[in-house]
């Protein structure tokens, strides 16, 4: 007797925990060593049961960079949303709550790392370079508005241009979690900070300090 057809509520729920399950292993274990063997075992499940949900594994492997994208855009979204004190003060939370987020979710962290790697040794999976790119143009507009709005208050200098140095602000964030991601006993906290304080200086109309927490 054939089994009950699921509800769309029923798949997605299996999805998800199988995203969920996978995403752990990931971060655990690596993409390049992870097979849907381990992903199956994770569950309990037979692995033939993965394949009615995520027929490749590279489907699987696009559906976790979906989910972590979402984490992050939601958190980003909810963060633009808040009342913040001035563009300075706004730049300083938003890494407080960037270096927050990685302390309390490191394994995501490395994830992302992980799938960065496979985006860039394999040419092939065209859809994870995308997927990153659309990731990285979305906090670099976020930062570039930040800055815009601190020069056309007078608080930052008009010499610069806000999505130019936005991608500065990136690109030293990068490094700072590549070198973490190498060195699980790398101080990721510190020169980010300092980082900051210095480029908030440089930006700043006055020599006022800006209050990074030390």
């Amino acid at each position: 007797m054939p089994r009950p057809a699921q509800s769309d509520k029923q798949i997605a729920q299996k999805k998800a925990a199988i995203v969920d399950a996978a995403a752990e292993i990931f971060s655990r274990r690596g993409i390049a060593a992870t097979s849907m063997d381990h992903v199956a075992a994770k569950l309990g499940w037979a692995k033939g049961t993965l394949y009615n949900y995520f027929p490749t594994r590279d489907d699987l492997i696009m559906a976790v960079l979906l989910w972590l994208i979402k984490q992050q855009t939601d958190a980003l979204e909810w963060f633009e949303a808040q009342p913040h004190a001035s563009a300075s003060q706004t730049m300083i939370e938003y890494l407080e709550g960037m270096l927050a987020m990685r302390s309390q979710m490191k394994q995501l962290f490395n994830l992302s790392m992980e799938l960065w790697a496979a985006a860039i040794a394999d040419r092939e999976k065209s859809q994870l370079k995308t997927r990153f790119g659309a990731v990285y143009k979305i906090n670099c507009e976020f930062l570039g508005r930040v800055l815009a709005g601190g020069q056309a208050s007078g608080e930052f200098r008009g010499d610069f241009e806000p999505r130019a140095m936005a991608s500065l602000f990136f690109g030293a964030w990068d490094g700072l979690l590549f070198q973490a991601w190498l060195d699980p006993n790398f101080d990721i906290q510190t020169p980010a900070r300092q980082h900051l304080q210095a480029l908030l200086r440089g930006l700043a109309k006055s020599l006022i300090k800006p209050a990074i927490q030390e």
